[in-house]
């Protein structure tokens, strides 16, 4: 962060240098510079999907949906809705704070939304309906998503983030010993690389694959092992994504979001 400040001072008009910035400081629990960072990138390229989807990022971990929804509404006046909604969607599974046409929209998006990548796409729509409480057509696409998936881990059967994605596919579909093998061989091999962001990433859904299952004990677990890691989730996200809502009133969970408000 010091070296993109310094950067920034000598070249206060590079988009790049600006939204490195604002992914560095979502990513340290800056949460309130990040937003005051994204308004930055916005002016400099207005239309950069990841930018925007970071400031919102910023908002929802301070607990500010209205001002989330806001920069959405605003980026879907110069970008593609279809590609904006399938951002949010695949990236961090961020589809559960969108407005009801927006979540209407998602839920109408082919693969050709998602590179044509059907594996990406079915992942993204099966966990879109889960969390939006559609149980039935959460398990429709997950089933859509397995053969590509599979594909996907012949390709690079070493992917951490495929392999634990594989499980969370076979979860929604109730499979659950093999869920949860996939989901920690994902895990072991994410941590063998030593990607932190995958690491990181592969432990929200290893914490999923729990949460589908009913295992609280095992998904605060998980939890706390990313817990210190300065990332986008705060508790103030917490309280707000619906992933979460099954941990409410567990004690560990609660102990938890304690400690990250402090």
């Amino acid at each position: 962060l010091a070296l993109l400040d310094r950067a920034r001072a000598l070249d206060p008009r590079s988009a790049n240098i600006a939204q490195s910035r604002l992914f560095t400081l979502v990513r340290l629990g800056r949460h309130a510079d990040a937003v005051r960072a994204g308004d930055e990138v916005r002016a400099l390229t207005p239309g950069d999907m990841q930018s925007i989807q970071y400031q919102a990022m910023a908002y929802l971990a301070l607990g500010d949906v209205a001002n989330a929804r806001r920069v959405i509404r605003e980026a879907l006046a110069i970008v593609p809705p279809p590609a904006m909604v399938a951002q949010l969607a695949g990236f961090f599974e961020m589809s559960w704070f969108l407005e009801p046409a927006e979540q209407q929209l998602l839920f109408r998006l082919s693969p050709a939304a998602f590179d044509h990548d059907r594996a990406w796409w079915g992942q993204s729509l099966a966990t879109a309906h889960w969390d939006a409480g559609d149980r039935s057509r959460s398990r429709a696409y997950a089933d859509s998503a397995l053969a590509p998936t599979i594909q996907q881990m012949k390709d690079s059967p070493d992917g951490g983030q495929t392999n634990a994605l594989y499980g969370l596919m076979l979860a929604y579909l109730g499979r659950r010993e093999e869920a949860l093998q996939a989901g920690l061989r994902g895990l072991s091999a994410a941590t063998a690389r030593g990607d932190i962001a995958e690491v990181g990433y592969t432990h929200i859904i290893v914490t999923r694959i729990y949460l589908v299952f009913g295992m609280l004990d095992e998904a605060v677990e998980t939890l706390q092992k990313i817990e210190e890691r300065p990332q986008h989730y705060s508790a103030a996200w917490m309280r707000l994504d619906p992933m979460f809502r099954p941990l409410k009133g567990h004690p560990g969970f609660e102990a938890m979001l304690r400690r990250m408000d402090s």
